[in-house]
């Protein structure tokens, strides 16, 4: 067990000693340990992902050929996400069009296809 997994495991214990309603996860291929109080739901930790999604996106801006295919469905998950307890709007759903022919035109630059 290395120092990550130690303390990932004397945290836990600790979680379950003094924060029972607490919640905790560890995703061993990353390295990623989080921890999740009792009200968080699924949607909250989908758009807690998205951020770090989002934050992806923006930090490699247009330097990396997938940026617009990223940006876009990230941009596009977000109104989704948003509304997800509510009725979208027209203007909700022409924004994820746009968004989606975003999509459709980055996957149509030349770059695109050298994977397949």
């Amino acid at each position: 067990m290395d120092d990550f997994d130690h303390a990932c495991k004397r945290v836990r214990e600790q979680l379950d000693k003094y924060c029972t309603s607490a919640r905790s996860s560890k995703y061993v291929d990353a390295d990623i340990f989080t921890i999740y109080g009792a009200d968080v739901s699924a949607l909250k930790e989908a758009i807690y992902g998205l951020r770090h999604i989002e934050e992806l996106a923006y930090t490699v801006a247009e330097h990396h050929p997938y940026w617009q295919i990223l940006s876009s469905l990230t941009e596009a998950i977000r109104v989704t996400l948003e509304r997800w307890d509510s009725d979208m709007s027209a203007k909700d759903v022409e924004d994820i069009k746009w968004c989606l022919s975003g999509v459709a035109d980055a996957l149509a630059k030349p770059h695109h296809h050298h994977h397949t």
